[in-house]
């Protein structure tokens, strides 16, 4: 919730128990108020009947739902010579998603695509284990065979995430813009799906356990992309040559 507040969430009202202390649910208040959110308060049973679950730690939120659309992606990746998307062929629990979201905000993702009629959406569990990140990157729904050919035709590169990749996921090149495909929980890529990525990647094992928790997966892979992306960047600022330099050279 406070993270919501702190990074633009737009929430038309708060909900607090009326027995709720502590410095977050002070923080909480005080940023509120000067954002103008109306709060009232309220006993737990309210709270209780109110939310989804019953871990909303005592504060629940009345979000202004906003409506994402593909077409802010295209605008995004027509706007920057790069980045990342990602894609998930499914996820069945809120915990995973609200994780991946997490992930892939924390990991400068522009955009997380996911399939239509996908079982869980971004309600309030996923909103709270994503710590703020559902409302700070745009969390489309699409056909992904749709979405994989438009985003093909702005240039960008598929790659697979998948126990059978033909590289490991360390080899994939970070420029352009690249998407990285997932499975789901329990079922990875469909062929038709692998049949459309430029390239398939896998993450070397040691271990007995075949494969990760999607989420977890997503942080391997994302993290990676975002560190070597990093040091692209130093080595291109190193190898520049410094103010005068070329003039050095020439005297």
């Amino acid at each position: 919730m406070l993270e919501g507040l702190k990074y633009g969430t737009r929430f038309l009202a708060l909900y607090i128990d009326q027995g709720a202390k502590g410095d977050k649910v002070r923080d909480i208040i005080n940023l509120a108020t000067k954002k103008r959110v109306r709060i009232t308060f309220v006993g737990r049973h309210k709270l209780d009947k109110l939310s989804q679950d019953e871990h909303h730690q005592g504060v629940i939120g009345l979000i202004a739902e906003r409506e994402r659309s593909f077409e802010e992606i295209v605008t995004l990746i027509q706007s920057k010579e790069k980045g990342v998307l990602v894609m998930v062929r499914e996820i069945q629990y809120d915990q995973n998603l609200g994780a991946i979201l997490r992930t892939a905000e924390a990991a400068g993702a522009g955009a997380v695509i996911l399939p239509t009629r996908q079982k869980t959406g971004v309600n309030e569990v996923v909103r709270r284990v994503s710590m703020g990140a559902s409302e700070r990157i745009i969390v489309v729904e699409a056909n992904l065979f749709e979405a994989i050919k438009q985003l093909k035709s702005l240039g960008c590169k598929v790659v697979g995430v998948e126990i059978d990749g033909k590289i490991p996921y360390y080899q994939v090149s970070v420029d352009g813009w690249v998407v990285y495909l997932f499975g789901g929980e329990d079922k990875g890529l469909s062929p038709q799906l692998e049949e459309r990525c430029d390239q398939v990647a896998m993450i070397p094992m040691a271990g007995k356990v075949t494969s990760l928790n999607v989420s977890a997966t997503v942080s391997v892979v994302l993290f990676d992309h975002l560190r070597r992306g990093l040091r692209s960047q130093s080595v291109d600022r190193r190898s520049r040559p410094q103010k005068g330099e070329n003039v050095k050279r020439n005297i």
